[in-house]
């Protein structure tokens, strides 16, 4: 980011951007498996609440799509909630916390990746800050899939 000419802040006060990277920390007890995803955006909400925040982006992987589909979900429709494990209900809860950002009129866009590489995904990544807002306020987008 800071090759392209970014400035990295502490802290969401000085920011007109944040970017909030969700993973999976593989724990086995599942409340703390929590925090790489829902504790992870809270926290950043409670940022963003007191900064002048224009622009959010949560990247996440599909693991809220990517679980059993229930009977009746089309299978071709990637944006069913079909939460992969304790880990995709917690991707699924951080997507629907940035609505709370698009509430509040932050730009949200939630993207999904799988099985990308660093260079793809940072590549996304710096479009997705550069692009201007479309219609709406909150945006989910799969790549890689």
């Amino acid at each position: 980011m800071k090759s392209s000419g970014w400035t990295l802040v502490e802290h969401a006060k000085q920011a007109d951007a944040m970017v909030v990277e969700t993973y999976d920390n593989q724990d086995q007890d599942y409340r703390k498996r929590l925090e790489g995803t829902i504790t992870l955006v809270r926290s950043a909400l409670d940022e963003i609440a007191v900064s002048q925040v224009k622009t959010l982006i949560i990247v996440t992987d599909q693991s809220s799509t990517t679980g059993e589909k229930r009977k009746g979900v089309d299978a071709t429709n990637l944006h069913a909630a079909c939460p992969d494990g304790i880990h995709g209900f917690g991707s699924l809860t951080a997507e629907t916390l940035g609505r709370i950002a698009a509430q509040q009129g932050i730009t949200t866009r939630i993207f999904r990746l799988y099985n990308l590489n660093d260079d793809d995904a940072f590549q996304l990544l710096e479009q997705g800050l550069q692009t201007k807002a479309t219609n709406s306020d909150y945006e989910v987008m799969n790549f890689g899939a």
